[in-house]
């Protein structure tokens, strides 16, 4: 039989008294109740104090009173991980702005410019922005096999006490593959540049201090705050241009000895031209020849173009072409191909 208040209508509890059976299952009923709404509010508790501490983290920051800006947040998380943040990325320079191109949310340092791109830091690429191709090697600069490196993504070396710099600093990290070899400016300091940043060669330094990281986030920072809202409401979200790119050649059958043209489009999700994007070319031959190059960019249509001559290749010959589109520290990719017919 059941235990139900209909089938027990009556218990005997301390000797004569006797207790409603009805009552004893309200009881019960409502201590569960009790405990379970006790467990949420637990819940509740410990879920808000991991969301106290990382809101906590998040308002983070820190002033800086050698240029007046302080550093918060997302990106005062990613200045303070690492070791020597003074040495690879200098003081800020700026608050954090929005670009009016682009609507990614930055802040520049002395060294380098940090993007917030789908909730994450990102380090601009200061370098390929800023290397023009120019510069040649110091005189009497003869790089030797045991005290350099080669970099097979660039085929760029980096020795001596750059490569001693670059490792100590987490290089691959934070200032990416070498895209110059040792050149001399024209100034007579004696620089590398890498993806994301510059080194410098500084022999009037202590001897700790002969390498240094160049500040091309001020000077990027100078040529560029005209792009940028002086104020920003960083909690009102921004539609972020998503550019896409497209690229054709003007033949995709070539026959001997004939010229080529590649024709790269920039659009944002709009299908709207994008004007003044980074067109990197990666150029490969069958015969192992790969030509690196970089485009014109984009011009007021969103189109960059590239005419070369087309030499050596045999019949039926496939000649990839990979292009690389960087729009202020938003990327894409595309390729194309052509090939050679009689």
């Amino acid at each position: 039989m059941n235990l139900t208040p209909e089938n027990y209508p009556n218990c005997k509890v301390r000797g004569s008294k006797k207790i409603s059976l009805k009552y004893v299952f309200l009881y019960n009923y409502h201590m569960k109740l009790i405990r379970r709404i006790l467990l949420v509010l637990g819940l509740v508790a410990v879920m808000g104090g991991i969301y106290g501490i990382a809101r906590a983290q998040d308002q983070e920051s820190k002033s800086f009173p050698e240029t007046g800006f302080t550093v918060r947040g997302a990106f005062y998380q990613f200045y303070k991980q690492y070791p020597h943040p003074l040495i690879v990325f200098g003081y800020p320079i700026s608050d954090e702005v929005r670009n009016t191109r682009t609507r990614v949310l930055s802040q520049y340092f002395q060294k380098a410019r940090f993007d917030l791109v789908d909730g994450k830091i990102q380090l601009a690429d200061l370098g390929q922005m800023m290397y023009d191709g120019s510069g040649s090697a110091p005189r009497g600069y003869k790089p030797t096999s045991g005290a350099c490196r080669l970099f097979e993504a660039t085929q760029k070396r980096v020795c001596y006490d750059f490569l001693t710099f670059y490792d100590q600093n987490q290089g691959t990290e934070l200032f990416g593959n070498p895209i110059s070899e040792f050149i001399e400016l024209p100034d007579k300091r004696i620089v590398q540049y890498f993806e994301r940043a510059r080194l410098e060669w500084r022999p009037s330094n202590v001897v700790s201090q002969w390498v240094v990281v160049s500040d091309l986030g001020w000077i990027h920072h100078e040529l560029n705050k005209n792009q940028y809202d002086p104020e920003v409401a960083t909690n009102i979200p921004a539609d972020l241009v998503k550019p896409q790119a497209y690229a054709f050649v003007s033949n995709v059958l070539l026959t001997a000895g004939n010229s080529q043209t590649l024709y790269v489009i920039v659009q944002d999700q709009h299908l709207n031209p994008i004007q003044g994007a980074m067109v990197l070319v990666e150029i490969m031959y069958p015969n192992g020849k790969q030509d690196d190059l970089r485009l014109n960019s984009t011009d007021e249509n969103g189109i960059s173009t590239h005419t070369f001559t087309v030499e050596g290749l045999k019949f039926q010959d496939v000649v990839p072409i990979q292009v690389k589109v960087d729009f202020d520290g938003l990327k894409t990719e595309t390729s194309t191909w052509f090939r050679e017919w009689w």
